[in-house]
């Protein structure tokens, strides 16, 4: 039988606590879930029981939602996800060392920043280098970061403008019509 310890994480915060919490604790239902421990909320006062090193990890993803929502983030369930996968894989602070670089603010006040390390380093390659290729699933952010990185740079003055193009050739999809394509009608006899 593994030994079972447990430890206690103050959040000063009751907002800081609330949203870490979630809806009906759906968050710390999520958190006991996956990472197999037992957590118990009081207040501002959080109990997690479990093997050492499921604390630790417990432990680490609760200081990293503090400092993230004390950073001016929202925590949803994609934070939630992604603090539990940098705490199984072992890295430190991955969460809240995200909320602190903002890529642009939009005109209605909505700040745009990486959400993954790997958007992170993908931002500072934007940053250091005049062309950079990207690769990664469909709905990673590739062409979004790269579109406010872009208009980032239009509306500091470091470029005076924009040229928006698009592939053409099939992309495994039907892209439609193209301006310079010229096309044939069929009419039927």
């Amino acid at each position: 039988m593994t030994e079972r310890v447990e430890a206690k994480v103050v959040i000063n915060d009751n907002e800081a606590a609330a949203a870490i919490f979630g809806k009906q604790d759906e968050h710390l239902n999520l958190l006991e879930q996956s990472l197999g421990i037992r957590v118990i909320a009081r207040g501002e006062e959080i109990t997690i029981i479990g093997s050492p090193e499921q604390v630790e990890q417990g432990k680490e993803i609760f200081s990293q939602l503090k400092e993230y929502f004390q950073a001016g983030n929202h925590i949803g369930r994609h934070e939630i996800n992604y603090a539990i996968r940098s705490a199984k894989s072992g890295v430190k602070g991955a969460l809240s060392s995200l909320g602190k670089d903002i890529v642009l603010v939009t005109a209605r006040g909505k700040q745009l920043k990486a959400k993954t390390l790997g958007q992170r380093d993908y931002i500072n390659n934007i940053r250091k280098n005049d062309i950079v290729f990207s690769i990664g699933p469909a709905g990673s952010g590739k062409t979004y970061l790269a579109v406010a990185m872009a208009v980032n740079a239009l509306r500091k003055k470091e470029i005076n403008r924009l040229i928006l193009t698009r592939p053409a050739v099939e992309a495994g999809e039907k892209l439609g019509f193209l301006p310079g394509i010229f096309r044939k009608r069929l009419i039927p006899i």
